[in-house]
């Protein structure tokens, strides 16, 4: 069989001298490499891998360098993101846990000295883990409930999971607004599995509120920094990677350009609040030689 060769890229949203789109290769293995995760400070990036016989958890410093195994353990480990304070990863595992395929748990593990606390013991499916911009709550893909659905869990007490909201089935991806009022995720609609839908709801729970695309798929949400526009994975006729301004416009990534798609119906704006962010540090790892040079960090405005 033939291996694609696929190379971890780190996308400059922003424009390279003589507008050009900037992908700068960080890593590449004959594996494909997914759900790449920035550190808070931008430094490293953490991904899945199944480049030493089974999926592992790396990091690798945001501009290049060395891999590191962060997880290294037999069982499956997936779907990384860093604790927005710094310091943890939130992963999710498979090991140890002698219920099948279908049985997934929550861990974190420490970047300073590898430390491993295993969140979730349930017997089942707990997947999709991301924490809050405070770093003390969790929400996560969970079917405790009987349908998969979103969830969350204070750090300081994992047996407290509460279900954020009920309706929408399928729920995966969640991810919070940079000032943690808002969680949305990709779910299908009750009684609808022909679309897979966008929602979003207040993190202390309610109703869900279904963000209108206007496309068949839309998933794997993401905020940008300021809480304006929600990116994510969209299919029409060809995948595409598409902002969705929350205050009422669409529009493509597409050459490092924007490019206006229809209005879509207004919502509320979420602001991020200013904070500090730690740095972060990997054990016996240092960023590559020009890991201290910024990020883009500005979407469309």
């Amino acid at each position: 069989m033939r291996r694609l060769l696929l190379a971890l890229l780190v996308l400059a949203l922003a424009p390279a001298p003589g507008g050009a789109t900037l992908f700068r290769p960080v890593a590449a293995s004959p594996d494909p490499d997914g759900a790449p995760s920035f550190s808070p400070d931008g430094q490293w990036i953490s991904f899945s891998s199944p480049m030493s016989g089974d999926w592992e958890i790396y990091t690798v410093g945001a501009w290049g360098g060395p891999l590191t195994n962060f997880t290294d353990n037999p069982g499956v480990d997936i779907y990384a993101n860093w604790s927005p304070v710094g310091g943890w990863i939130l992963f999710t595992s498979r090991r140890d846990n002698g219920h099948g395929v279908d049985d997934m748990d929550l861990w974190l593990k420490s970047t300073d000295d590898g430390a491993l606390v295993n969140l979730t013991t349930y017997d089942g499916y707990d997947n999709f883990g991301a924490i809050d911009p405070t770093g003390e709550r969790v929400a996560f893909s969970s079917d405790r409930g009987g349908e998969v659905e979103i969830w969350v869990m204070p750090l300081a007490d994992p047996s407290a999971a509460v279900r954020l909201c009920t309706g929408p089935v399928d729920c995966f991806h969640p991810c919070w607004s940079p000032d943690g009022a808002w969680v949305a995720f990709d779910a299908h609609a009750p009684g609808d599995f022909t679309k897979t839908r966008l929602y979003r709801v207040p993190a202390t729970g309610g109703a869900p509120e279904e963000i209108p695309i206007d496309m068949k798929v839309g998933s794997d949400p993401g905020w940008s920094p300021d809480g304006r526009y929600l990116a994510f994975a969209a299919k029409s006729i060809c995948p595409q990677l598409l902002l969705r301004r929350i205050i009422g416009m669409r529009r493509h990534i597409h050459n490092g350009k924007a490019r206006r798609q229809r209005r879509a119906r207004p919502a509320l704006v979420v602001h991020l609040r200013p904070r500090e962010r730690a740095r972060s540090r990997v054990p016996g790892q240092e960023p590559a030689q020009d890991a201290a040079q910024p990020l883009p960090h500005e979407l469309l405005v």
